[in-house]
């Protein structure tokens, strides 16, 4: 003859009341029978298929696949406005004709030859 299930107290720290595990305890006793494995496989079976049949999508539920949108190609960005041109300045910047290179370096020349003149020749 099989065992008798019986149900603990506690079941992850939470308590069953009597009225519970009584009602169970027989339930486990009818389930070790033969009948009562025949009464399981067949529950199973019926759990097992309404969920096959709730997971499937139906064919009418499916909108039916779009074709593929083709590529559209990137836009570039307006150009900016070109800049507009400064008014030409006078050849020396000040509003005078131009000057000559050669007087300037004549100048700059003269003024350190009398800085070197006065800084050799110093008196003391």
């Amino acid at each position: 003859m099989a065992k008798k299930g019986k149900l603990p107290k506690t079941i992850a720290g939470v308590k069953l009341p009597k009225t519970v595990r009584k009602p169970a305890e027989k339930l486990i006793a009818k389930a070790q029978t033969p009948e009562g494995r025949r009464m399981l496989a067949a529950g199973f079976a019926i759990a097992a298929s309404a969920l096959a049949t709730r997971s499937t999508p139906k064919p009418h539920d499916t909108p039916p696949p779009r074709p593929p949108e083709p590529p559209v190609p990137p836009v570039a960005p307006d150009a900016p406005p070109p800049p507009s041109t400064p008014p030409t300045p006078p050849p020396d910047g000040m509003g005078q004709g131009a000057v000559d290179p050669h007087a300037i370096a004549d100048a700059v020349g003269k003024a350190a030859s009398a800085f070197i003149d006065g800084f050799f020749n110093r008196r003391r």
